[in-house]
């Protein structure tokens, strides 16, 4: 896939991550494990602090429990994500946008979810 072909693909996610306020919960589904289902991906922005820097985080689990990692860097096609274990090893990952898919979004200050149907 050429990369222009990835970033239109990737828009409508990457516009979501983007626009996430603080408290905000992006649902996506990426991958699989070794049992073939579906991984499903939480994404959020935990800056309250600094509106122009935003904060965001990806973890797979309910309620925020579960692996997780911080992202460092939100491009077009990618969330370049790290972590560090406790011995100080650094561990980092970049998640391909295009194979995303959107499940929802909940505005937590607004109260609202938002679903997508699928196109």
């Amino acid at each position: 896939m050429k990369y222009l072909d990835k970033v239109k693909k990737s828009d409508k996610i990457y516009s979501l991550v983007t626009s996430l306020e603080y408290g905000d919960k992006l649902t996506v589904e990426y991958g699989v494990d070794r049992d073939g289902n579906v991984r499903r991906y939480n994404i959020q922005n935990y800056n309250s602090i600094n509106k122009n820097r935003p904060a965001y985080s990806i973890n797979e689990g309910v309620g925020g429990y579960g692996d997780s990692m911080n992202i460092e860097t939100v491009t077009k096609t990618q969330l370049k994500a790290y972590t560090f274990d406790m011995m100080k090893n650094k561990t980092t990952y970049n998640f391909p946008i295009h194979e995303m898919k959107f499940i929802k979004v909940e505005r937590k200050l607004k109260g609202e979810e938002y679903y997508i149907p699928e196109e």
